[in-house]
């Protein structure tokens, strides 16, 4: 299948779906800077609990003899400044509780002599580094070819990955960001590949005298679902990354497989009885439900929630425009999230479960967008005018 009659099934994909041949066309940084401390050995006999905030500048010189024993746990706030000259003998006993916050600058003269005896517990609070969960999708570039684009969760830090140098289409990542997955027409059929982010490294996974297309990762990177031609009739089959034992899981007129986390379930759709209904299977086959279980309505492109919990999927019921709805794992629990009055499509759960980001057609072309699960929150993450954005139902990497 050429490069172009595929964006063209894929822009008029919802509705050659609901007549049976749908096609899917489907980080801020948290700069948290730890402290550093050194503790002293001695002998301990006492609890000194909280949490210590400040800086501590000074000399001690002199010649302080004692012990402390006790709990300390105290508050002292401000800033004490001062010089201390002398030798300090004796012993301090009692509690005080609460927290020190402050800075303590001076000069202490003097020698200390003596043994520190306790536990020291608190704690350190601060921002750890990172980047924003990761969006993957194609685009069209002005060589005519599709490339792989990522970006952050809000929108920002778009780049292209992958190999630039062909038409890459449908890409999915895996949680831990090193492994990319597609579809690509560099052969005389649609074929699957892996490769690193940067396209130097690829693998030509499954190779078949077929269209191989739709593939999807699961999010611990073992595992590959997608839709081929291979036995003679379109079915949904399930490889590890490495391209090796692959099972057929379903056949017939299925679309849009996606995986759970760690690869051990398969959703898709089917309209081998009629409507679009949303199936789940266990990847090696067994154990088919149907989860729609509705004939009076159409729905596709499911995806699994990170935890496993949710599904995410889009449904036209009595319409034809595409709604973003979500159910429970087990078809329960059905809900309509938004109704954009556009179509829909390609949704997948942000790592944390709370928004969706999915394709939308407002009229003007497809652009990834986002929203909340309870239906709030819209997001445009792409709006190149004139220019189509294309995602895959596979998941956001954390």
């Amino acid at each position: 299948m050429s490069k172009k009659s595929q964006a063209v099934s894929i822009a008029s994909s919802i509705a050659l779906f609901v007549a049976g041949a749908f096609v899917v066309g489907c980080g801020g940084n948290n700069g948290g800077v730890g402290g550093g401390g050194t503790a002293s050995g001695g002998s301990s006999g006492g609890l000194t609990t909280g949490t210590t905030t400040g800086t501590t500048t000074g000399t001690t010189t002199g010649t302080t003899t004692g012990t402390t024993t006790g709990t300390t746990t105290g508050t002292t706030t401000g800033t004490t400044t001062g010089t201390t000259t002398g030798t300090t003998t004796g012993t301090t006993t009692g509690t005080t509780t609460g927290t020190t916050t402050g800075t303590t600058t001076g000069t202490t003269t003097g020698t200390t002599t003596g043994t520190t005896t306790g536990t020291t517990t608190g704690s350190t609070t601060g921002g750890g580094g990172g980047t924003q969960p990761q969006v993957v999708y194609s685009v069209l570039n002005n060589s005519s070819l599709y490339n792989i684009h990522k970006m952050n969760l809000d929108g920002t830090s778009n780049s292209v990955v992958g190999n630039a140098s062909f038409s890459n289409f449908n890409p999915s990542i895996d949680g831990a960001k090193t492994m990319l997955v597609f579809e690509t027409d560099r052969n005389p059929f649609v074929q699957v590949y892996k490769s690193n982010l940067s396209g130097s490294t690829e693998t030509h996974l499954a190779s078949s005298s077929s269209d191989d297309d739709q593939p999807v990762v699961s999010l611990d990177g073992t595992q590959i679902v997608f839709r081929s031609g291979r036995n003679g009739t379109p079915g949904i089959f399930v490889m590890t990354s490495g391209g090796t034992g692959i099972t057929q899981v379903a056949s017939g007129f299925v679309e849009a497989p996606s995986l759970n986390a760690n690869g051990s379930l398969v959703l898709y759709s089917s309209t081998n009885s009629g409507p679009a209904q949303i199936f789940k299977v266990n990847a090696d086959g067994t154990g088919t439900v149907n989860l729609s279980n509705d004939s009076s309505i159409d729905d596709f492109d499911p995806a699994f929630s990170h935890d496993g919990s949710k599904i995410c999927f889009v449904r036209i019921a009595q319409s034809t425009v595409a709604r973003l709805w979500i159910m429970n794992a087990d078809g329960s629990g059905q809900a309509k999230v938004v109704d954009l009055g556009g179509p829909v499509q390609s949704p997948s759960f942000s790592p944390d479960g709370t928004r969706i980001v999915f394709m939308y057609d407002d009229g003007t072309g497809w652009d990834i967008c986002s929203v909340k699960t309870d239906g709030t929150g819209f997001l445009r993450l792409t709006s190149t005018p004139g220019v189509d954005e294309f995602k895959t139902n596979g998941f956001i990497a954390p």
